[in-house]
């Protein structure tokens, strides 16, 4: 979703699941994987013409350099868009966004079905367009239809991609986050017992039990398709003897997780512990191998170090995280 105001073309910060040097270094390293392999191909051709030998291949060679050539020009008028700096007047139609996404993508396996009226787009617009479609395009290896189209509603420009063929998918690498059906399951081949996923006052969480302690994991940054940022492992630990200063002696010692110190409607003293992670691009869910171990470790250590022998952790319901 996009402003359409011309005084909004430039868009607000957004939260990305990485730095900017972090983003700046993909985006090279896709540039310099996108050009190595028409620029070798140029090279390969020049190869040709010059050897003696191969004088019958002249024309070939001409061919593989001019294709070349017309692929490194399309990459360039493409990146320069879908990764270039945006300026306040800068405009672009539609025709031309469309020719730069055929440029860059023709010779695949998938068509484009570019269903965007004809109109002028920001910079911002037209780098988010281009870029859906690239990514809508390549989520076809085995060939489909790609369409791409717009709608305007309530003041702001949507932007739509799919894709239709046979084993449909992004590249993990264009994936970013985890649903919550994909952590249950990952955890339940673990040998945890996980509840299935819950959405209490538009909190989505799981509820899990690994065999000594019950704790929740809370879901953040979720898109339309249930596709979350970030997570965060949390369990409230009912005991008596906890203090403010057994809390801050522990947040002390702890980078990882954090404890804080309430008190239930009954009075007596619970503590809330906390662990957040931020989840990657292409990682997948085996990138929770290690948090989980950390979680499950410090847990432990909490509840060991802590609290006498008598006292138990209590189920995870009465959790209530604190809002600062």
């Amino acid at each position: 979703m996009i402003p359409t105001d011309a005084e909004n073309d430039a868009p607000p910060a957004l939260d990305l699941p990485f730095e900017g040097t972090e983003l700046a270094t993909y985006v090279a390293a896709k540039l310099c994987h996108d050009f190595i392999s028409p620029s070798g191909a140029i090279v390969s051709g020049l190869d040709l013409m010059k050897d003696p030998s191969a004088q019958d291949m002249r024309d070939d060679a001409l061919a593989l350099i001019e294709q070349s050539a017309n692929k490194m020009v399309a990459l360039v008028h493409f990146a320069r868009v879908a990764f270039g700096a945006a300026t306040s007047s800068e405009r672009f139609t539609a025709r031309e966004l469309r020719d730069l996404v055929v440029g860059m993508t023709a010779g695949g396996r998938a068509s484009l079905d570019w269903r965007i009226e004809e109109q002028e787009f920001s910079k911002p617009q037209a780098r988010a367009l281009t870029n859906l479609a690239y990514l809508t395009v390549g989520a076809l290896p085995l060939g489909g239809n790609a369409v791409i189209q717009s709608r305007v509603a309530q003041g702001a420009l949507f932007l739509e991609g799919f894709a239709e063929g046979a084993r449909a998918r992004l590249k993990p690498e264009a994936v970013v986050g985890l649903t919550p059906a994909e952590v249950r399951a990952w955890l339940m081949e673990k040998g945890a017992t996980v509840e299935a996923p819950q959405t209490i006052e538009g909190q989505t969480l799981l509820r899990v039990n690994d065999g000594s302690a019950n704790w929740l994991i809370f879901f953040y940054g979720c898109d339309a398709a249930g596709r979350c940022q970030d997570i965060q492992f949390a369990a409230n630990i009912v005991a008596d003897g906890l203090s403010l200063d057994r809390i801050n002696a522990w947040n002390r010692e702890q980078r990882f997780v954090k404890a804080y110190l309430q008190s239930n409607v009954d009075g007596t003293p619970s503590a809330v512990l906390q662990f957040d992670v931020l989840l990657l691009a292409g990682l997948g869910v085996d990138q929770l191998n290690d948090p989980t171990v950390v979680w499950l470790e410090l847990l432990a250590r909490f509840i060991e170090g802590l609290i006498a022998p008598t006292n138990e952790t209590t189920a995870p319901a009465p959790v209530t995280l604190p809002t600062n």
